[in-house]
């Protein structure tokens, strides 16, 4: 059971599409300092119990209107 993940300062640059999917009960996201340029829609697609998403301090200029689909508890 995975209730957190913390990533920052990896210098991930991007997130590949299928690098979260076997998470599913994950609930804190931590993607800060990453030096993330975009998020592509469907990322987070199977993560239904994220609450908190952290992207601060990435380079993240514009995101697709389903970036966030399918996150029904993200909390704002």
């Amino acid at each position: 059971r995975t209730a957190g993940r913390y990533l920052g300062g990896n210098k991930l640059g991007n997130i590949p599409r299928a690098a979260l999917r076997s998470l599913t009960q994950l609930k804190e996201l931590g993607l800060s300092a990453n030096g993330i340029e975009s998020i592509d829609a469907g990322v987070f697609e199977g993560l239904p119990n994220l609450t908190t998403l952290n992207l601060r301090w990435n380079l993240i200029s514009s995101l697709p209107s389903a970036a966030f689909q399918g996150l029904p508890n993200l909390q704002t």
